[in-house]
């Protein structure tokens, strides 16, 4: 088992102009159940961004806090979802209240399963604290 640390990229604002985010993507580490990525949940409001450059269909899990579940009485499964093959894909807002693991090493983290890793990179996106669309 075995997740690598990924890098969250800020969505930055300052002197009254909005900034551009170019992200820069980054290879999916680790197939399978308990291997993948993970970041840091600390700060604003977090997206990942999916480049499926592969030729199948892709499978992508963000584990769910065991610690978080059930929720009156109803067992939360971890949130799954498929980015079709050439294409990309958007998932978030990812809930705290939901996802950050809060035991352990990875204490604070977001956990991300892939199902395959070849020609799969991803950016996080954050959203910073108090920045709101209107």
């Amino acid at each position: 088992m075995a997740y690598t640390l990924s890098t969250k990229q800020v969505i930055g604002r300052g002197n009254g102009t909005t900034a551009v985010l170019v992200p820069s993507f980054e290879a999916a580490a680790g197939v399978g159940a308990g291997n993948g990525n993970y970041f840091d949940n600390t700060g604003g409001r977090k997206f990942i961004w999916i480049d499926n450059a592969s030729g199948s269909l892709l499978t992508v899990t963000i584990k769910i806090n065991p610690a978080r579940t059930p929720i009156d009485g109803i067992v939360v499964p971890d949130a799954t979802f498929t980015v079709a093959a050439g294409t990309q894909g958007l998932f978030g807002e990812v809930l705290t209240s939901l996802y950050e693991q809060t035991q352990g090493a990875l204490s604070k983290a977001i956990l991300i399963e892939w199902d395959a890793v070849t020609t799969i990179t991803f950016a996080i996106i954050e959203l910073p604290q108090g920045v709101e669309g209107g």
